[in-house]
C-alpha cells in the first residue's frame, strides 16, 4: 500500500515539472492566461483621456492619460502592457500603459504628438480644445455655453433649482445660468473623440472643469 502511494506521489512529482499535467505555463500567449508581454507596435485601437483644466482667466493645464489598447495577432498573444515613444514640440520620452503626463496646449489651444513603435511608424494625434475652452460667453447677469455637437455628452454645474448638479447634454445648442452665488463659477464636462490619429484609430475622452468667473 505504502509503495502504491509512494509511486503515485512521486509520478505526479514528475508529471509535474516535466510534462506541467496540462497546465499551460507559455510564454505570454492568449492560452497561458499571462499577459506579461510588452507590446511595441501599434494597437488596433488604443484609449486615451486628456484632463483638461481651465482657471479663471489664466491658461488652461493639460494631462495626458495612456490607458487600454486592443490588439490581436495569428498567435493569440497576450499583452499587458506597452511601449512607444512620444515626441511633442517640448518632450521626448518612453510612455506605458497607465502613465500619466503633462502636456502643453500650444498657441492654437490643440494638444499636438505623435507615437512611434519599434518600427519608427508614426502615428500622429491633433486634438482641438479650443472649442470646449472658449465655449461659454458671459451675456449681461448669464453665461451663454454652447453645447459641441462632436462626441459631447454632458456638462454638469451646481444650480439653483435642483439639490443635485445641473446635467446638460447635447440635447441642447446652447444653455444660459446665471451669474449669481446660487450658480457654479464653473462647470464640468465629458466630450468622446473617436477615430482619432493619422490611423484614425484610437478614442480620446476629454474631460475637465472650465471656471468662468
Amino acid at each position: 500500500m505504502f509503495r502504491n502511494l509512494f509511486l503515485i506521489g512521486f509520478s505526479f512529482i514528475l508529471c509535474f515539472f516535466f510534462f506541467s499535467c496540462g497546465i499551460s505555463t507559455g510564454g505570454g500567449d492568449g492560452a497561458s492566461g499571462s499577459c506579461e508581454n510588452v507590446l511595441k507596435v501599434h494597437p488596433q485601437k488604443m484609449n486615451l483621456s486628456v484632463e483638461l483644466d481651465c482657471p479663471y482667466d489664466s491658461t488652461c493645464d493639460a494631462r495626458l492619460l495612456f490607458k487600454n489598447m486592443e490588439y490581436s495577432d495569428s498567435l493569440n498573444s497576450c499583452y499587458g502592457n506597452f511601449e512607444y515613444l512620444f515626441v511633442s514640440e517640448k518632450q521626448r520620452l518612453k510612455i506605458h500603459r497607465f502613465e500619466e503626463i503633462s502636456v502643453a496646449l500650444d498657441s492654437e489651444e490643440h494638444i499636438r504628438f505623435s507615437l512611434l513603435d519599434e518600427t519608427n511608424t508614426e502615428k500622429y494625434y491633433d486634438v482641438d480644445l479650443s472649442k470646449i475652452i472658449h465655449s461659454f460667453e458671459v451675456v449681461g447677469d448669464s453665461v451663454k455655453i454652447d453645447m459641441l455637437s462632436a462626441g459631447f455628452s454632458e456638462i454638469r454645474m451646481d444650480c439653483p433649482s435642483s439639490w443635485e448638479r445641473c446635467r446638460f447634454d447635447s440635447d441642447y445648442e446652447y444653455v444660459m445660468v446665471g451669474m449669481d452665488s446660487t450658480w457654479s463659477n464653473g462647470f464640468t464636462f465629458d466630450q468622446y473623440l473617436y477615430n482619432q490619429s493619422s490611423m484614425e484609430s484610437d478614442s480620446i475622452h476629454v474631460y475637465g472643469k472650465i471656471i468662468f468667473r
